[in-house]
């Protein structure tokens, strides 16, 4: 009879990891502060560049970017499917983010079935496969997510976090951008994204001690302390998308300090 309830259980706890972007959110996003910090950070920013940048219609770049996500995602939960179940044992102090979920060889395979099923689905379905860029990508993100899963040495698991972040945020948009798109944006991203969840990253990981990192202050000046760089960048290449960039990521500081204060949270969030 206990055994009946823990296979009832295990499987009621597998329905909401079942589908893509579920595992994403109940593993890693976790609460409202976290799904703000990933519109905000991450989706916004790649919907902006589609709708302004790309020479998309409004309406082409939220498809094109929904289904292009819902492709990434797909691809990338296996990743973290492999971290969440295997990788972190070997990990010293790995962190158990699936909670009670314990899933069987069955329930894995399943977790795993449908994640390439709809990444194939939709590969046909866009016609991605008509790209070699898009081949290339997801062949260079497979390669570093299993690097990064595999590494025992925490530095340079630091180098193929950058990856990871650095193909993370252009997964939605890259089929769609032109090379010289991807030149003008890859100054904000690298230093306004993916320089910041770094530093997120090593703190997490007790390879950099910033005593202020999780304080308000710090991520005011963070991206005031950069915006002279954005503007010389900016003049540079006769663009003023670094210092439009720079601009937004520290509206939402803003706009999270006011939230907390609101709210009257204490400030715990890795924002």
């Amino acid at each position: 009879m206990e055994g009946l309830i823990s296979h009832f259980y295990r499987n009621v706890l597998m329905l909401k990891y079942l589908f893509p972007c579920a595992y994403f959110y109940f593993s890693r996003v976790k609460s409202l502060l976290g799904l703000i910090f990933l519109f905000s950070w991450e989706l916004i920013p790649n919907l902006l560049i589609l709708i302004f940048l790309s020479g998309l219609s409004v309406i082409e770049a939220l498809k094109n970017f929904g289904l292009s996500y819902l492709l990434f995602i797909s691809f990338y939960e296996l990743g973290y499917i492999m971290n969440d179940l295997y990788s972190f044992k070997k990990e010293k102090d790995g962190r158990k983010r699936l909670g009670n979920f314990e899933p069987n060889n069955v329930q894995i395979y399943i977790l795993v079935a449908i994640r390439i099923f709809v990444f194939i689905g939709i590969t046909v379905i866009g016609k991605f496969y008509n790209r070699p860029l898009f081949f290339i990508f997801y062949a260079v993100l497979g390669v570093v997510f299993f690097a990064h899963n595999t590494l025992k040495n925490k530095d340079l698991k630091t180098m193929t976090f950058v990856n990871l972040a650095a193909l993370r945020f252009y997964a939605p948009s890259f089929l769609f951008l032109t090379s010289e798109v991807v030149a003008v944006t890859l100054f904000p991203v690298l230093v306004f994204y993916v320089f910041y969840r770094t530093l997120s990253y090593m703190d997490s990981k007790d390879l950099l001690r910033m005593a202020s990192k999780e304080t308000d202050s710090f991520k005011w000046g963070f991206y005031v302390s950069l915006m002279g760089l954005s503007v010389f960048v900016s003049a540079f290449q006769g663009s003023y998308v670094p210092i439009i960039a720079n601009v937004y990521y520290l509206f939402w500081v803003l706009g999270l300090m006011a939230y907390r204060k609101i709210r009257q949270q204490p400030n715990t969030s890795s924002v």
